[in-house]
């Protein structure tokens, strides 16, 4: 698997639906029909890494009690095996 900024494909699909050459190809109404069913296919994928998610589990993580905190100069701390999973995972349970 790989991530993509669905933002940004949807944003290149446009310019391909407003491109001149490739509505004198297509059709402009058939490429408007079509790019309207990508945007709501892609909309349904769901997130594959939640940057937000990483980081509220991480520091959800640093206060949990079982047994996942270090304590480093009196702050908690989660160790690194710990905040790996929840990097690899994407913030997604």
């Amino acid at each position: 698997m790989r991530l993509i900024d669905a933002d940004e494909l949807i944003k290149i699909l446009e310019e391909y639906a407003n491109d001149k050459d490739s509505q004198a190809i297509y059709g402009e109404e058939r490429l408007r029909l079509i790019l309207g069913d990508c945007k709501i296919e892609i909309e349904k994928f769901p997130t594959a890494y939640d940057v937000d998610k990483v980081v509220e589990h991480i520091e959800s993580s640093s206060t949990d009690k079982d047994g996942i905190v270090c304590y480093v100069d009196e702050k908690p701390v989660i160790t690194k095996e710990v905040a790996i999973k929840i990097i690899k995972s994407g913030g997604i349970e």
